[in-house]
């Protein structure tokens, strides 16, 4: 999800799969209801963590400040990385406790979705 924090929280979903099963996973889930707006990979043609999936998302929302926006993501690879690459903050939501052998270094790790709260 990215938040964008310039004058309100907006909340998108950014994820990578088919438009079949992320709006599933999005209507089963409930979120689908909090959200502005999902970007999906399928939809776009283009997958995190490359640039241009971005590039997409800023088409449609408009620019922004690095520090107006935070993606928050269980995945490194794609979520993370993918925040890095759009210059943007970037938190990385890891129930488990997983040790982070990847090199990137996220601005924010969190374990529980409460402690984004603070961040905000």
């Amino acid at each position: 999800v990215i938040l964008d924090l310039k004058d309100q929280v907006k909340q998108y979903a950014v994820t990578n799969g088919t438009q079949v099963a992320q709006k599933r996973k999005l209507a089963n889930s409930g979120l689908d209801k909090l959200l502005d707006k999902a970007f999906i990979s399928d939809e776009i043609g283009i997958e995190k963590p490359m640039i241009g999936f971005f590039e997409a998302v800023w088409a449609s929302i408009g620019r922004y400040e690095k520090d107006e926006v935070l993606i928050v993501g269980d995945s490194l690879t794609s979520d993370i990385q993918g925040g890095v690459n759009a210059g943007i903050l970037t938190c990385w939501y890891n129930p488990k406790g997983l040790v982070n052998t990847s090199g990137l270094k996220p601005d924010y790790e969190i374990r529980n979705l409460k402690e984004l709260l603070p961040i905000l």
